[in-house]
């Protein structure tokens, strides 16, 4: 039988992959030769697998991903209001009460008798300047509870829950007893048993 040149080289490669496979054989034929004690021995530190367990880990693995897939547009967001909230100054009643006072002042004092023009005319700037201070604080307060408002739907996610000073709510993970804790930096989820 006459072989071609790509013939004899394809017939080389083989015979040159069955002397390796030999080899290997030759190497391994004392562990081949223990290949029941190994099954064995395998078999009795693993032990038998419970496919019903192993179901059962995969529906809530299932739920939990599910869950999770919900979450994460949801966190997308309220870390975009934990930011924008973290960058309004926080302003307390008592001070608008102040800015209200200095403004009625001012005002009061801009009306007094006896003022010259210049006077006038630095009294009715001072009153502007205190009037948009006034609705500066006016205005960051009012967007401070339209965040916090907004943000108490996603009290799942830890840094929400730490922005607004309360603690996270737990959720539960669809279809299973399983309690979902969300990290809202990083995404990732702490699982545990519903107490």
């Amino acid at each position: 039988m006459c072989l071609s040149l790509p013939d004899k080289l394809k017939y080389v490669e083989v015979e040159e992959f069955n002397g390796d496979v030999r080899v290997l054989l030759r190497v391994a034929s004392p562990l081949i030769a223990c290949a029941d004690s190994i099954q064995q021995c395998l078999g009795g530190a693993v032990g038998t697998v419970d496919m019903g367990v192993c179901e059962g880990v995969h529906r809530e693995s299932q739920a939990l991903l599910q869950t999770l897939a919900r979450l994460a547009p949801q966190q997308m967001e309220a870390l975009t209001l934990v930011r924008e909230y973290r960058a309004t100054p926080t302003v307390s009643t008592s001070d608008i009460e102040g800015a209200e006072y200095d403004v009625s002042y001012a005002q009061l004092a801009a009306r007094k008798p006896g003022l010259s023009e210049e006077q006038k005319r630095e009294s009715v700037l001072q009153v502007r300047a205190l009037q948009q201070k006034l609705s500066s604080l006016q205005r960051s307060k009012a967007t401070g509870e339209r965040l916090a408002e907004q943000m108490m739907q996603y009290l799942v996610f830890p840094p929400v829950a730490s922005a607004l000073g309360v603690s996270p709510t737990p959720l539960e993970a669809e279809g299973e007893g399983k309690r979902v804790e969300a990290d809202g930096e990083t995404g990732e989820a702490e699982v545990g048993t519903e107490v």
